[in-house]
Formats: C-alpha cells, structure tokens, sequence
C-alpha cells in the first residue's frame, strides 16, 4: 500500500519528524509508494517489544513467501497509513527510534525475499525437491546471499551514506560503519568485492573474486558472527520445514558451486546500481507468487519447534492446550511459543505483566499463571493462520 505523505507545518512532534525524513528517502519512498513490498499484517502488539516486557521480535520472517509481516499493533502500520502516531497511543522517548528502525527492517525482509524471487526465477528446476542433498544445499547458499544482499545493500552501500548525528533513529540497522569516517574503509567497503567479502564468512568454500581482502574495523567481527548464527538458523529451518537430511551437509559439488557464485554475482551488481546509482527498477522483478514456488510446501515435521512453528495456525491456539506436551522441548523453544502467545494480546488493556513474569512463567513452565493472566485479555485477532512456519529468532 502506498504510504500517505506527511505535511511539514513546523509543529510535527518528533515521530512526526522522523516519519517525514522516512519518506523522504530515495529508496523507502520507491519501495512504498509503488507497491512493491507486499506487506502481511499479523495479529500481534508490538509494545510488548516496545517496551521490553518480551525480549523478542516476534513479527516472523519467511523469505520464500514474498511477503513482509508487521504487527497489526506497530509503528509501521501507522506510517503505512499516514498516522505517524501508534494508533494504541502509547508514546514514549523510544518512539522515533522504533518507527524508523520497523520500516527499515521491513526493506531488509524484503531484499531477502527480492532476492529468493529472483532465485528461483533462475533455478526453480534445480530447488524442485528440498528432500534431496542438491536441491537443499543451493537453497542454503541461496539464503546465505539473500542475507548479504539485505545487510549490504541496505547498511553499508545504502543507509551508511544517511547517517546523520543529528538525526540518530535513521541508521544501519547491523553496523556502526558511516561511509565517510575512514577513507582506507571506504575504499574496501563501497566496492563489489566488499559483497563478496561478506558472502565469504556465510560460504567460505566459493571461489568469489577479492575475497582474499581483509578489513580492519572494529564492526566487522560482529559481522563474522552473524555470519555463523544466520547459517545455522537457516540449516535448522530448511531441517525442519522439509526434514533432516540423512548424512551432514557437505561441502557442495562444483555445480551447486557454480549455480552460487554466479547469482551472487548477477545480485551483487542490481543492488550496486540500485544503491550507487538510484536505478531501483531491479526492484519491480517480482518473480513468481508464492502459490507457484513448490519450495515452500513444507513437509509435517516430527515435532513442533516453537522458533519455526506460528502457533496462530493452532485452531486451538488460545486453550493453551498446545503447551501441555511440551515438556521435552528446551527453554529456549518454549519461550518462544509463551512470547508468541503474549503478544497476542492487546498490551494496554492487560493487567500488569513484567519481563520477570514472563521469565518465571518460562522457567517454571506454570501454565496455569499463564491461563489465569489471559483471563479476560484482549485477543488481537482470532482467525486461524495458514501459515504453519515463520522464522522468529533474528
């Protein structure tokens, strides 16, 4: 949907400000304002992330289903209809900062599924069956570029040059790099083989063109890092939608390489025109809708890991009954399915309910507080989801 466009009167409060810079930017007002993202509400309140009573982002992220989730409680779905304030009227200092941080993460999604798009228009014969070793691998190195695609496309060729201290809510999401701090950085950083560089830490087995550079910032080890997280959580995702795979990954063969390493470079060189020169017509090339992709058919999984399964797809998601056999799965998998079903609920009209409550409530695995919490809370939505997966760690 088009975004509505803001008035300058010289009174705005400051969401207001920080929502007219928004839009303002080349790239956010291409993006918005032609229909190229294709948003999904989901019945969520992010306040409860507002406000840090639930430490998660728990909108879910699919790049194989050409969408982009918000909350239907957001920031962002405000700026999407021209009301800069929250419509839940909870305001506090954070507010800008939330709002311009909701509608870049929702470029960074969308770049990841811009580039799945684009992949599967290229190799949709070769991702024909996620069961089989082949097919599996290409899609992990296809992720692992679309990862790359989002972080450098948008912070470092894009966002980095907008950085502005005055105006510290508009900012790379993943870095502390500013183009212009440091020209030796600059000289690595806002070039093609800086892409590869980064694509190198996620597949080190390619052979990609100057990789062999090495950078010396303080920011990139955070990089690596991310790097290592991000493939793992893919493994675990693509292990659980479509079923482990009977012998470890191994290192692809030399078609799976070649398939790799020429869409990074054909992705690589649209988001360098895109970001260096505004020629954002890449963007238009949608590809196939999700109806089409035989990819996201995922097979039922042996047993529900509460990071990929959206607990809204449970007809009886709100009995609570779905945690009644949860007692094998880790903390960490049953505080994801509690916080998915917190922030089901309308924030400002529930009781009080602290981030050391919803610890205690994980820890202890009490259902029966977490029943008597939801006693006469707000739901935000009842229908039943028929999306199964999403990917809730970020």
């Amino acid at each position: 949907m088009p975004m509505a466009s803001s008035t300058y009167d010289g009174k705005r409060t400051s969401i207001e400000s920080v929502s007219y810079r928004l839009e303002r930017l080349p790239l956010v007002a291409y993006l918005f304002n032609n229909d190229i993202i294709a948003f999904e509400e989901r019945p969520i309140d992010a306040t409860w992330q507002y406000t840090r009573v639930i430490p998660k982002k728990l909108t879910g992220f699919d790049p194989l289903s050409g969408f982009v989730f918000v909350p239907s409680r957001s920031f962002i779905t405000g700026f999407l209809s021209g009301q800069a304030h929250y419509t839940s009227q909870v305001q506090f200092a954070a507010s800008p900062a939330w709002l311009a941080y909701e509608v870049l993460y929702a470029i960074h999604d969308f770049l990841h599924s811009w580039t799945m798009s684009q992949a599967y228009l290229r190799y949709q014969r070769d991702l024909s069956d996620l069961t089989a070793p082949y097919s599996r691998n290409l899609l992990l190195g296809l992720l692992s570029i679309s990862e790359v695609a989002a972080t450098v496309g948008l912070d470092y060729w894009y966002l980095s040059h907008f950085t502005n201290p005055h105006h510290p809510e508009i900012k790379c999401l993943s870095t502390h790099y500013r183009a212009g701090d440091c020209l030796t950085i600059d000289n690595l950083v806002q070039h093609k083989c800086f892409f590869y560089l980064l694509l190198s830490q996620y597949l080190p087995y390619l052979d990609l063109p100057m990789t062999r550079s090495s950078i010396n910032a303080t920011w990139f080890p955070k990089e690596q890092r991310q790097a290592d997280l991000f493939v793992k959580l893919m493994k675990a995702w693509t292990d659980y939608c479509y079923g482990t795979l009977p012998s470890p990954h191994t290192p692809p063969d030399q078609m799976i390489r070649s398939r790799i390493s020429e869409f990074a470079t054909l992705i690589c060189d649209k988001l360098w025109d895109a970001t260096h020169n505004h020629d954002f017509g890449c963007f238009n090339e949608q590809g196939v809708t999700e109806k089409e992709r035989s990819w996201h058919d995922a097979i039922p999984p042996t047993q529900t890991d509460y990071r990929f399964f959206n607990i809204h797809s449970n007809p009886d998601w709100l009995s609570l009954d779905f945690l009644s056999s949860s007692g094998t799965i880790s903390n960490r998998q049953y505080g994801y399915a509690v916080a998915q079903y917190i922030v089901s609920f309308d924030k400002v009209s529930c009781r009080e309910f602290s981030a050391d409550d919803f610890k205690s409530i994980v820890v202890s695995r009490n259902i029966g507080k977490l029943k008597e919490w939801k006693h006469n809370q707000v739901p935000i939505g009842r229908d039943i989801s028929s999306r199964k997966t999403l990917i809730f760690p970020n």
